[in-house]
Order: structure tokens, then sequence, then C-alpha cells
């Protein structure tokens, strides 16, 4: 077995694949034209909290793109790659897989006893790309997790000298520390922030037709954007908390006055909850990237608030009462696995 067949073996290969829905989606063509952009430019920042279906979004938008043109190389990121080198041994596989062979040796050299500095190696890489004939799309989902300075630092020298050939995707809940001042002042840095995943109320109408089976008057459908700030999430725990037939205004009339949607659960199932009660003082949603959840645990002035965050206030007598879905119950397990909004 020679050296780059042992390499291949020690990845993990499902990182390399293009994540697939496993329900319907709904067409959001005002995203799929913002995205077009990237194509054009070289960095592009998709940035916004858990659950505004970043990943979803990117998925299907980079595979409705025609086959090779650009080359698609597809990285999800987890907690391991912040050792620097594995991180780059992933980002050159994906490219040699689109590629084969021709960034094998600059793998080789990664991988060597004496191996050179790793600005020596991108080097290399950026020469490649710049003589080379194809067009590469690199997309590096959940880049949150990456917290080590010196992976920061090799890809902010990456994208400082990215050639025409290879656009560059970040998918992240917060935004990285690289130079993105110096990208903007450039205009070499497409955003795609909150604001703008945010469902339109148009778009929230198809959501609850489409994915989530449910029929609601034209008249209500703004409202649903609104309390649900057109989360993505919170659409999905509205419609799983309709009984069969039931009006989806007398919910968020159970939920008005000082309550709001909180994203509180377990990050390693994506489990989210109703919060029935909106804690004093805090205005803002809290997400699992926050855990163990300090916006709401310095602002809470609820005596039963749990350390752990996933056993939000009210949880209980909401789920007793029948407003909020029993986030244990199949249902809402099956919801966090299917949906994957990141």
């Amino acid at each position: 077995m020679n050296g780059s067949m042992l390499l291949e073996k020690q990845l993990l290969a499902t990182k390399f694949f293009v994540p697939v829905a496993s329900g319907p989606l709904i067409s959001r063509p005002r995203l799929t034209a913002l995205l077009n952009e990237s194509l054009t430019c070289p960095c592009t920042l998709v940035s916004a909290p858990a659950g505004f279906g970043k990943t979803t979004l990117l998925s299907a938008w980079s595979q409705s793109l025609p086959a090779n043109n650009p080359r698609l190389v597809w990285v999800s990121l987890d907690e391991e790659d912040n050792d620097p080198r594995l991180f780059w041994t992933y980002v050159l596989t994906a490219l040699d897989a689109q590629h084969p062979e021709h960034f094998t040796f600059l793998l080789k050299q990664l991988q060597s006893p004496q191996s050179p500095p790793l600005q020596y190696i991108l080097t290399m890489l950026l020469n490649l790309l710049t003589e080379g004939d194809q067009c590469f799309l690199l997309i590096l989902d959940d880049y949150q997790l990456i917290t080590e300075e010196q992976v920061h630092t090799t890809l902010a020298y990456l994208v400082k000298h990215l050639p025409d050939r290879l656009h560059l995707i970040l998918s992240t809940r917060a935004d990285p520390p690289l130079p993105l001042s110096q990208l903007r002042s450039h205009k070499h840095l497409l955003e795609v922030h909150t604001n703008q995943l945010r469902c339109t109320a148009e778009e929230t109408r198809d959501f609850l037709k489409v994915v989530m089976g449910i029929q609601v008057p034209d008249e209500t459908i703004q409202q649903i954007t609104t309390r649900t700030e057109g989360w993505l999430v919170g659409l999905q725990l509205l419609g799983l908390s309709l009984p069969k037939h039931a009006n989806p205004v007398t919910l968020l009339e159970q939920t008005s006055g000082d309550q709001r949607y909180i994203n509180c659960g377990d990050p390693g199932t994506g489990l989210v909850y109703f919060c029935s009660k909106r804690c004093r003082g805090s205005g803002a949603i809290c997400f699992p990237s926050s855990f163990p959840c300090p916006g709401l645990r310095d602002s809470c002035s609820c005596s039963q608030y749990h350390r752990r965050c996933h056993h939000v206030h009210g949880r209980n007598r909401a789920v007793a009462r029948g407003t909020v879905p029993d986030p244990t119950s199949d249902a809402a397990r099956q919801a966090a696995r299917g949906a994957r909004v990141a």
C-alpha cells in the first residue's frame, strides 16, 4: 500500500461528502442568486447562528452547479481539524480527489517526517492553482469549530493570495479571525449573514406547506414570520407543536407577550426546545454554539434554570399543556436528525 492510499485510510471519508437533505426543500431564488455571485468573488462568508439553514443552502446550491465547472471541493470540519497539518491534509486530499494526482506531491510533502513549513506548502499550492486550467470551489463547513491560531493564520495566507481559479466559501456560526476588513476594502469578500438567511413571508408559507405539510391562511403568515424571526428551526418546531388540524394562531397566542423561542439543546443531537417564558433582561435568542449558554445564564432570573441549559425554564409545564413538543419524543428527535440546519 503506497503512502497516498495509507493516508486516505486515515481520513474520514464522509467529511468530503456534500450533505444531502433527507426531505423536501423550498426554493429560495434570492439566496441562490446571491451565492451565484460567489463564483466571481475570491472569498464568501456565510455567517449566522445555528438553525438558519447555512449547510442546507450551500449543499443545495452547490449541487445545482454545472458538473466540474467549477470543481466542487467540500470539507465538513470538526474539532479534530484544529491540528494544522490534519486541516490542510483534508483540504489537499479533497482537492486531489477532484483533480487526481495533481496535488499528490503536496500531500506527500505534508506527511513526510521532514515536512517543510506549512506556508511553503501553501505557496506551492497557490502556484499549482495559478498554473493550472481547472477552477475549484472550496467550501469549508462549520468553520466555527476551528480555534487553533495556526489554522487561522495559514488560511489567512491562502485567502490573501487566492488565485482566480480558486473560490473559497466559509460557513460558520461566527465571523472567523481572518482579515475580513482588508478583504472588504478590496471588494474580495461576499457576505451572507443572518438577516439575509431569515425566511421571508413567502418562504415561511412554502416551508410550512412543502416541508411540514401544513396549510396556513395567508393572513397569518406574516405574523408567524415575525414571531419566529424567520428562523427555520423555529418554523419547524412550530409545525411540530401544532396538533393535527390545529390553528397556528392559537399556538402563537399561547406564546405571546413576553415569551419567545429559545434554541437550547444538546449540540450533539441538535435538539431545540421552546422556552415558555422569556428570561428577564434577555433580548436575544440563545444558541447551542454558546453552551453552556452564558447569555441565558447571566440574565436569567428563573430559579429553575439548569446549568446544562437543555432543561429550559418552563419546558415541563409547556410540554404538559401541549403547547410545545416533548424534546425527548420520537418526533422531536426525528426532526433534529432530519433537518440538517447549522
